[in-house]
This record gives C-alpha cells, sequence and structure tokens, in this order.
C-alpha cells in the first residue's frame, strides 16, 4: 500500500529496502493468510480469509467465491508506531490483512516531529 502524503516524514529515506527484507524473510507471502505476491486469486464470500488461485477455482464453485484480484505484499507496523521501522516490527500482509490489522489505529500517529532516522 503507497504511503500516505501526511505519513512521508515518519518514514525513512531506505523505506523501501526495508519492505523488500521483509518480503524476503516472508517468502513473498501474507505473514497473516499465506496469499503469494503478485498472484491472481479469489476469495470466499463467506470466509474472505480463504482464499485459491483464480485458476484453480473451478465453475461449480465460482459462485462461493469474489471477483478475481491481484495480490500486493506491504509492509504493516507490528505496533503501529509509524516511527517504528525496526525489521522485527514489520509484518508481511496482504492489502485486506493490512487494513483488518489496522482497523482502530488508522492515522494514529505521534505527533512530535519524526527523529533523525539511520538504518535498521
Amino acid at each position: 500500500m503507497p504511503v500516505k502524503a501526511e505519513h512521508k516524514p515518519f518514514y525513512p529515506w531506505d523505506w523501501s529496502r526495508l519492505v523488500r527484507a521483509v518480503h524476503a524473510r516472508s517468502g513473498n507471502r501474507c505473514e497473516v493468510c499465506g496469499v503469494p505476491d503478485g498472484a491472481r486469486i479469489r476469495r470466499r464470500f463467506d470466509n474472505p480469509g480463504v482464499w485459491k488461485l483464480a485458476t484453480e477455482v473451478g465453475a461449480f464453485e465460482a459462485a462461493d467465491f469474489r471477483d478475481e484480484i491481484g495480490v500486493v505484499l506491504s509492509a504493516a507496523h507490528r505496533d503501529h508506531r509509524l516511527e517504528n521501522h525496526g525489521l522485527s516490527n514489520l509484518l508481511d500482509t496482504c492489502q485486506r490483512c493490512h487494513v483488518l490489522y489496522d482497523r482502530g489505529f488508522s492515522g494514529v500517529i505521534d505527533p512530535r516531529p519524526p527523529p533523525y532516522r539511520t538504518l535498521g
């Protein structure tokens, strides 16, 4: 998920490097639901946490699944603090799991100016 303009001051200059490291650690899979990055999937209507690759959904069960979507992984902050960029604090998530993980925390940031950031 792209970084919102108002949150950019809280992210380090090497954010893309950190995200790549998180993707490598997770094997390019969502660490919550296991969906692979870049896959074309369909999620069940009755349980969106259950997914199948779009090519594996047969005609008989197609009515039970939502429309096909593309998966894009992003890094979520485990502690919901935008200024905490330690790799152990970053969780590799698909967009659905990221939104659910951040529910209730979206837009909650420390109002103090971000400190000077170093690598790691």
